[in-house]
């Protein structure tokens, strides 16, 4: 064991002399890369298919409310990403070709570019509107603020109540709660320019018509209106703590990718290492590699050997 780690030190200690501070194989990164990802993709994949195989829809339904990640769920992810960038940059620090600090240095620069595209390839697949998820779930969330008009219940009541309406009609009076009024003052509804431009649009009546109609039905207009603003106050505070649960939920997301992150980056060293000295240990060793044209193999030659070869080669062979 001893001779080996001077051999080592010497063969890394003539190598740095011959090559530079830094001796770097971008083909073994790229193959560290390629391995990186790859295994991760199946460890990922395989975690996907067997949580969606044991996955209860009613203890979803049951934990609507909880703001964390499962504890399954991390493990697996911290489980994969170490053992990916472990295997990505133990193949680096193999092939690096290098002395054993270059060797090492081969592991951040496979966990930084298979980072990179790891990030990339999530942004890429989870790229959603959060417009279009609202327009999905509440096709009334269109407007970012309130308004009546945008409610499809409440303008289908006043269209079928103005189509049936005929000028001279006797009113109707309709009790306005008191929790309605103060949502509602029905003494304004007539004086309502969009549902004035509303009425007019969609019916054939005059704007005077319309006025006369919106101050005839003012009473059920106004409930109705009330009634779509309390619809629209219910859906707007479940769409708040839909957010809040989402904000939440990609907090804890964050905190966990930033903790695999630090956990990789020294996998990913340890890995390099082992690759390095695995290489090593197989006779492999950076003044091997450092030969061009020369087959690998331990380089035994001496100057005393290389004499007596000399020495032992015919004169007519020279």
């Amino acid at each position: 064991m001893a001779n080996f780690d001077r051999d080592v030190a010497a063969s890394d200690a003539e190598l740095a002399g011959r090559s530079g501070w830094w001796n770097f194989s971008w083909s073994a990164v790229i193959l560290g890369v390629v391995s990186a990802l790859s295994l991760l993709t199946v460890l990922m994949l395989f975690g996907m298919a067997l949580g969606l195989s044991s996955v209860d829809p009613y203890t979803i339904t049951r934990n609507e409310n909880s703001y964390a990640l499962p504890v399954a769920t991390i493990a697996w992810i911290v489980v994969s990403a170490m053992a990916s960038f472990f295997v990505g940059s133990w193949v680096a620090g193999y092939l690096s070709r290098a002395d054993r600090d270059s060797s090492v240095l081969h592991g951040p620069v496979v966990w930084a570019l298979a980072l990179l595209l790891s990030a990339f390839a999530l942004g890429r697949m989870f790229q959603v509107n959060p417009r279009d998820i609202a327009t999905a779930e509440n096709p009334n969330a269109g407007a970012l603020t309130y308004s009546s008009l945008n409610d499809q219940e409440f303008t289908g009541f006043v269209l079928e109540r103005a189509k049936n309406w005929r000028p001279g009609n006797p009113e109707e009076p309709v009790n306005v709660s008191a929790d309605n009024r103060l949502r509602v003052n029905p003494d304004k509804v007539s004086n309502n320019a969009d549902l004035i431009k509303f009425v007019r649009t969609n019916t054939n009546l005059t704007e005077a018509q319309a006025e006369d109609f919106l101050e005839s039905e003012k009473g059920s207009i106004a409930n109705a209106q009330a009634e779509t603003q309390k619809r629209w106050e219910r859906q707007n505070a479940v769409e708040l703590a839909r957010a809040d649960r989402a904000r939440k939920m990609a907090s804890a997301a964050a905190w966990t990718l930033t903790a695999v992150a630090f956990l990789t980056l020294a996998v990913s060293l340890g890995g390099a290492y082992l690759g390095y000295y695995s290489r090593n240990r197989s006779g492999y060793n950076g003044r091997d590699y450092s030969r061009v044209g020369q087959p690998l193999g331990n380089d035994l030659t001496t100057p005393e050997t290389a004499a007596d070869a000399r020495r032992d080669v015919p004169p007519s062979a020279v």
